[in-house]
């Protein structure tokens, strides 16, 4: 078959490989061709600081902010949460914010009257979120606590004796 060069700047008749060496750089690609589901930044928070709920009110205990390279990408955000101590016949519940928007909730449900005794923490709760923000505006992900039924306190990143813990908000930008 015959290399043909059209009048609409199209070239028909070339196979694969047909071209020499060189002839095609990064200049002549289209940007970001073959980019989508790439993590194309990270952003992490931690935090080691022991956080007490004594009510229903809503207490901010991680935070972290990111700016999207593109509005059509992706964040994933992971948390990872250091133990918590819940006193007997009480729940909590982590809420993930974006912004000040509520995205989604993490519920973790302890017992009632079996949370354990002082000294004694439970495994912290841990998720996965997939966002899309649609923005290229800065966003920040907030995780906050909040005693959900019962009267006893919550601790967040309790630390029984046995060294240091942390929690850790970590936002991928995945491209799509």
């Amino acid at each position: 078959m015959s290399i043909t060069i059209n009048g609409n700047g199209t070239i028909t008749g070339l196979a694969v490989g047909g071209l020499p060496d060189g002839s095609v750089d990064s200049d002549t690609l289209a940007a970001d061709v073959g980019v989508g589901g790439k993590i194309l930044q990270v952003k992490q928070t931690t935090s080691e600081a022991l956080t007490t709920v004594t009510d229903g009110t809503e207490t901010e205990v991680l935070n972290c902010a990111i700016t999207p390279s593109a509005s059509s990408s992706k964040i994933l955000i992971t948390l990872t949460s250091a133990p918590a101590y819940v006193q007997s016949g009480s729940e909590f519940q982590l809420y993930l914010y974006r912004d000040s928007t509520h995205i989604s909730g993490y519920a973790y449900y302890f017992g009632s009257g079996a949370a354990g005794t002082q000294g004694q923490a439970n495994a912290g709760p841990n998720g996965m979120y997939l966002d899309s923000p649609n923005t290229t505006s800065s966003i920040t992900y907030r995780v906050k606590l909040t005693r959900r039924w019962g009267s006893g306190n919550v601790y967040y990143s309790h630390v029984p004796t046995n060294g240091n813990v942390h929690s850790s908000l970590t936002l991928m930008e995945v491209a799509a």
